[in-house]
């Protein structure tokens, strides 16, 4: 989200989006437009080809939301192309066989300076071990890791598994530096 000014003072956000599926990339660009909203919705992969950045450099937003897919599985190329990433969203040995912490990183690495993003994650990659604990270990040791809020299963439409939303914050508060709440 990028804000731009208005003559009377007020703020409206630019929403941007990216979506690999074409229905749903469609289904949002309609919904953006007939709501009224400034966006630009893209279809992709975004861990493969991130749909907004400048050359090498990854645009970034002041909020960033994301409901990924959990536990979606990634073929060893899709692996080795995330570990080489010409952005640096990703610590390479936290790429594994599944696409949370690649998904996450990728959200972190999209927030700005001072950006905040709630992502949705599955309840056990915060205790996950081995390449996807190095992910998570990397997020708490930057200290961008706000809050963990777990969800009980049905309060998402999409699925009755319990989640998890992470909250991220680039700027946390002096008070609230080496925590999570």
């Amino acid at each position: 989200e990028n804000h731009a000014a208005e003559e009377d003072g007020s703020i409206t956000p630019t929403l941007y989006g990216q979506e690999i599926n074409p229905q749903v990339t469609a289904l949002a660009r309609i919904n953006m437009r007939l709501h009224g909203a400034e966006s630009h919705v893209v279809g992709g992969d975004t861990l493969v080809d991130p749909g907004f950045h400048s050359g090498s450099s990854l645009q970034t937003f002041d909020h960033v939301v994301a409901n990924p897919p959990i536990r979606m599985n990634i073929g060893s190329d899709v692996q080795k192309t995330l570990r080489d990433d010409p952005y640096g969203r990703f610590e390479p040995q936290s790429i594994g066989r599944t696409s949370d912490i690649p998904f996450l990183q990728h959200a972190a690495a999209s927030l700005a300076d001072d950006g905040r993003g709630a992502i949705v994650v599955s309840p056990s990659l915060l205790q996950a071990s081995g390449r996807e604990g190095k992910g998570i270990k990397r997020l708490l040791k930057e200290d961008i890791i706000e809050a963990v809020i777990s969800l009980p299963g049905g309060m998402l439409a999409q699925t009755d598994i319990p989640v998890s939303l992470l909250i991220l914050n680039k700027e946390k508060p002096l008070e609230k530096k080496g925590e999570v709440m």
